[in-house]
């Protein structure tokens, strides 16, 4: 069985221990203001050099102005980034897909010669958890199909 989200009651009850392990503050509101305070020192220090960088070019001469960004290169990422990136792929279920999809259904191949639901696989073969939507393209086209079936 796959991972589940915390919820309720079982949240509350270890939200201090999962917030301390990922290094986040236990009050969301001083997590909001540490970030602010970042982004408004961040801004400060952006405005200040503003007009001494040289890589960028605002242009006012026109009816819309134009900003033009060049030179930049390409900057290290901190430790904090890697670490978190390598953590998030170390969480995310593996999934090998060895059998051929249908183009039309999506159906996939196991290795017995069954076609099963894409999700149906992959929840076989992985710690992935499905839940269903509809996205509002096929809304509309269920919708459609609907009001011709009433008429």
């Amino acid at each position: 069985m796959g991972l589940e989200p915390l919820n309720g009651a079982e949240w509350q009850a270890n939200r201090v221990q999962v917030c301390r392990s990922l290094g986040h503050p236990i009050n969301p509101k001083d997590a909001i203001a540490g970030l602010a305070s970042q982004l408004d020192n961040t801004y400060k220090r952006v405005a200040a050099n503003f007009d001494n960088n040289d890589a960028i070019k605002l242009d006012l001469s026109r009816k819309h102005p134009s900003l033009t960004i060049t030179n930049l290169d390409k900057l290290e990422e901190p430790p904090s980034l890697t670490q978190l990136s390598k953590r998030v792929t170390e969480l995310l279920p593996k999934v090998e897909l060895t059998g051929p999809i249908c183009m039309y259904c999506k159906k996939i191949r196991d290795d017995h010669d069954s076609w099963q639901q894409l999700e149906t696989y992959i929840s076989q073969h992985s710690e992935a958890l499905f839940s269903h939507g509809m996205c509002p393209e096929c809304y509309k086209k269920e919708m459609e199909q609907l009001e011709k079936m009433k008429k």
